[in-house]
């Protein structure tokens, strides 16, 4: 423990961790937050940011499909745009050999679509191979299904995609990690250097001494970040190396033709824009720290009194200090903007960008901090006068608290909102990414604990006799380490494919019934579909009466299943008799994974017509197409929590009290700081992105016109029951158009028969909500709720011809 002399010698400098901004720290803070937004917008304006993994949503031929007459050509569609310089469309007979001509197309009027022509194609089976490249991260996504020309598919025949690897490259999470450490430490330094060793500067009591020693440690500190700044820009250009590697191979192109490929890689796909701006930002911000340091050094001769001190001390006082900060900035914004969050669903995609903005910038400030910190107590180890040295050091430590508080709160938050994001489900824990995700969570425990050590108790025991900076310096090792540690786990997930994903096409957390029975006057009806997967079907509807026995009051059953993200037509088809009470058909074919509706009618002899419905999801091992994702509710409470806990957080660094009274609310109301009056306006802030879904719904997605009922029996009688008073009158009983009505309406109307089946559900919807110009068809929107009319609809598609 300190002695009384110590405990006297270590008054002189506050170090009570409270920061308030200087004045002559807004205006290099504004040059900060100009300079980085401004590199941010222009890459934002350039990319026009699209999802950074395109699946296979459909094609023509499709998967497993059987064709009397062979295409003349094989197109695909994915779930986004694709970059066409580096996508490919292969189409190989049953031998091996390439079946296409010409080159593959990426139309520029739907950039979601690729397509090939091929050659005149004879009987066979036939695998198509296609490869995309992310718009954003730069991943490559493969993928392969089999079609049939004039033959059945050959025994054992599937549309599984190649092999996915674990990871585009072995050297990927590598690459990632070396550029995180780099980039941390040149923003958290900087960021320390200017809120917390110039705030410390500001202080009436710093002197002559602590000048000095801030000087010593911020030249020591620049030559640590300079050269780990030229590590980044090597790590930038490993990026483009690999890039290409992933996208020419070089042993088949030879070095010099895969050379000349860099120039169409770095700037040829919104990946090579990303690249091309980090390396940029990058590059500059090194040039701007080393001239920041430069003129610092040229002056440093200057006389160590007070009145003769430089006014670019730091490397922060400096213009070049404070615009090499925002580059560094922007880099890690720009690192956001090309994350697996930048490759959420569009309508929570900035709620992702703006949470993964948020956990990459606290893990940089916290360990850059670290780092910094530990070139303090290494450089001023020996200086001989231990006491002002002791003072400078322990009120820096103690200053560097507050900080590492709201960066471990903000990390803690942030990153429950990314495994929100791409976990989605518990069970995805249990993919690679899931379980590396889990390793970087256990990291974040020690760290916190030793940084609370540190805050705790050998901050506040350094003295001139120095046993505590060797502690000092041993735990703050020891954090570096193991935040190398997690920031190396951080580089695995960068490379690793999204839980979300990877549990999607391999059936992790996807309910795995498709099937669904109900009991309907006295029949007890189960329809199931099987496998439930991208491929063809067995869809089986049994029939039995109460005692379990063959139902035989049946005339016709017929079904459909519906892809509810898009209209493709799907016709009733009618169930063949495959037993008693049993009827069915092995040949429904589902072409695309994501959500589905069974739709089952039973013409019966006893009773009206029974119908029964239910949803499901269809699996593909093939690709994934956002089943398991977060909702925009589920987003917003996330992020809003985000900031609640951020904002709680730097209210906290307000309520640290002394040894005495360790959390002294009353502080908070009666001295707020910078910190306090940021931490109210932050939860304030959090609560209202929480409850805006509910409240505000501010940025929410446009209500779907995807039917919210499936037509089960209960909503098509209740449809049937709304129409008969709102629309029989003028279309008739049985929909017909000849009702009471009718004979005085000029166009007459429709007969649903013939006009319901020739519309999609949403274009029904808009027909009874807002009426059909030129007829007599007028809105009912004001008349009907929405689930009325969406009961209708389910009753008027039962009526047929």
């Amino acid at each position: 423990m300190p002695s009384a002399v110590e405990k006297q010698q270590l008054a002189t400098i506050p170090n009570k961790g409270q920061i308030n901004l200087p004045p002559k720290l807004i205006p290099r803070l504004a040059v900060v937050l100009f300079a980085s937004v401004a590199c941010v917008t222009a890459f934002a304006i350039e990319t026009k940011f699209t999802s950074a993994h395109a699946n296979q949503l459909r094609a023509n031929p499709q998967p497993s499909q059987e064709l009397e007459v062979a295409p003349e050509r094989v197109i695909i569609w994915f779930t986004e745009p694709i970059e066409p310089a580096f996508s490919n469309i292969s189409v190989l007979n049953s031998a091996g050999a390439e079946m296409t001509s010409g080159d593959t197309v990426v139309d520029p009027t739907e950039p979601q679509a690729m397509w090939r022509a091929v050659d005149p194609l004879p009987d066979d089976t036939y695998t198509v191979v296609w490869r995309n490249v992310s718009t954003i991260d730069g991943h490559r996504v493969v993928g392969s299904y089999l079609f049939a020309v004039g033959e059945e598919l050959g025994a054992g025949a599937n549309i599984d995609a190649s092999a996915q690897p674990l990871l585009q490259s072995p050297a990927d999470p590598f690459i990632r990690w070396t550029a995180y450490t780099a980039i941390a430490a040149l923003v958290g330094g900087l960021i320390f250097e200017m809120f917390i060793v110039s705030n410390l500067l500001a202080s009436p009591a710093a002197g002559a001494q602590a000048i000095t020693l801030a000087r010593r440690v911020s030249i020591r500190a620049a030559r640590v970040i300079l050269p780990l700044g030229g590590v980044l820009i090597i790590a930038q250009l490993a990026q483009l190396l690999q890039q290409a590697t992933l996208l020419n191979n070089a042993s088949e192109l030879g070095i010099a033709t895969w050379l000349t490929q860099l120039p169409e890689v770095a700037i040829g796909s919104n990946w090579g824009v990303n690249w091309s701006m980090k390396t940029a930002v990058a590059i500059v911000g090194v040039l701007l720290l080393l001239l920041a340091h430069r003129s610092r050094v040229a002056i440093a001769d200057h006389g160590d009194e007070e009145d003769d001190a430089p006014s670019n001390l730091l490397a922060t006082d400096s213009i070049f200090g404070a615009l090499a900060l925002a580059a560094g900035l922007a880099y890690l914004i720009l690192v956001s903007l090309a994350s697996h969050n930048a490759a959420t669903p569009s309508d929570i995609r900035w709620i992702a960008i703006f949470g993964d903005a948020i956990h990459i910038i606290a893990a940089s400030v916290w360990v850059g901090g670290l780092i910094y910190l530990l070139v303090a107590a290494s450089t001023l180890f020996n200086v001989d006068d231990m006491g002002h040295t002791a003072r400078f050091l322990g009120a820096t430590a103690l200053r560097f608290t507050p900080f590492a508080i709201v960066c471990a709160a903000a990390l803690f938050a942030s990153g429950i909102l990314s495994t929100v994001m791409q976990v989605a489900v518990a069970e995805a824990l249990m993919t690679p990414y899931g379980l590396v995700l889990i390793t970087k969570t256990v990291l974040v425990v020690p760290l916190v604990g030793i940084a609370g050590y540190n805050m705790v108790s050998v901050s506040r025991r350094i003295g001139p006799s120095g046993n505590a900076y060797k502690t000092l310096r041993q735990t703050v090792t020891a954090e570096i380490a193991i935040a190398a540690c997690a920031l190396l786990a951080a580089g695995w997930l960068a490379s690793l494919e999204p839980a979300r994903q990877y549990a999607e096409r391999n059936g992790i957390g996807i309910p795995n019934e498709a099937s669904q029975r109900e009991v309907i006057d006295g029949a007890t009806i189960d329809v199931a579909i099987e496998p439930g997967t991208v491929g063809v079907n067995a869809l089986t509807v049994t029939i039995t009466d109460t005692d379990g026995a063959p139902f035989t009051s049946v005339e016709q059953v017929r079904a459909r299943v519906r892809y509810l993200d898009g209209d493709f037509g799907e016709p009733y088809l009618p169930l063949d008799a495959s037993g008693e009470g049993i009827w069915s058909s092995d040949q429904v074919q589902l072409g695309i994974g994501g959500a589905y509706q069974v739709e089952a009618n039973i013409v019966r002899t006893d009773a009206f017509d029974s119908n029964i419905a239910f949803r499901f999801s269809a699996r593909s091992t093939a690709f994934a197409v956002d089943q398991l994702r977060a909702s925009f509710n589920d987003a917003s409470l996330a992020l809003g929590a985000v900031l609640a806990i951020t904002g709680l957080a730097l209210l906290a660094t307000r309520a640290v009290g002394g040894p005495k009274r360790l959390l002294d609310l009353r502080r908070i109301v009666a001295k707020p700081g910078t910190f306090g009056y940021a931490g109210v306006a932050t939860v304030i802030v959090g609560i209202i992105v929480a409850v805006n879904p509910w409240v505000f719904t501010i940025g929410a997605p446009a209500d779907s016109l995807r039917n919210p009922w499936p037509p089960t029996q209960e909503s098509v009688s209740t449809g049937s029951a709304t129409y008969a008073t709102a629309c029989a009158s003028c279309h008739g009983a049985t929909g017909r158009g000849d009702g009471v009505a009718a004979a005085a309406l000029n166009p007459p109307p429709s007969d649903l028969a013939v006009h319901v089946p020739l519309h999609t559900d949403t274009e029904l919807f808009d027909f009874i909500a807002n009426g059909i110009d030129g007829t007599a068809m007028v809105a009912r929107a004001e008349e009907l709720t929405p689930d009325e009319i969406w009961h209708i609809i389910n009753y008027i598609r039962t009526i047929d011809e």
